[in-house]
C-alpha cells in the first residue's frame, strides 16, 4: 500500500443540477435523469493535501472553477446552456460536498496520468 500527496474531494449532486442536466436533453428525448442516477457513482477529484481548514479554504475556490467546468461538460459540452452564475454559494446549491484527507493506493501498478 502507498500513500498519495494529495486529498479528495467527492462531488454529489443536488436537484438544481438534475432539473439543469434534463433541460438540456435533446428535442424528442423523453429519457429522464433522477438524482439517484447521477449520485449513484460520484465523481472524485484530487486536490493537494491541506493541513488545516484555513488551508483547505484556500484550496476550494480553484478547485470549484474547475469542477464546474468538469461537471457541466460531463453533461453537455454546449457551454452557452450552463448557468452563469458559477459561484462558491452557486456551487452548493447545486452540489454536496464531501472532503477526504488521505489517499491510500492500495495497488501496486504504477499511477497513469492522462491530459483531459
Amino acid at each position: 500500500m502507498y500513500f498519495l500527496n494529495r486529498s479528495i474531494l467527492i462531488v454529489k449532486a443536488k436537484q438544481p443540477f438534475i432539473d439543469w442536466i434534463n433541460s438540456t436533453t435533446v428535442p424528442g428525448d423523453s429519457s429522464i435523469i433522477t438524482l439517484d442516477e447521477v449520485n449513484r457513482e460520484p465523481n472524485v477529484y484530487l486536490i493537494p493535501e491541506y493541513d488545516s481548514e484555513a488551508e483547505l479554504n484556500q484550496l476550494l475556490p480553484s478547485a470549484i472553477e474547475c469542477i464546474w467546468d468538469a461537471e457541466l461538460s460531463g453533461w453537455c459540452l454546449d457551454a452557452s446552456t450552463w448557468p452563469k452564475e458559477q459561484s462558491m454559494d452557486a456551487f452548493h446549491k447545486w452540489f454536496d460536498l464531501m472532503v477526504g484527507g488521505m489517499v491510500h493506493d492500495l495497488l501496486e501498478d504504477p499511477l497513469v496520468k492522462e491530459e483531459l
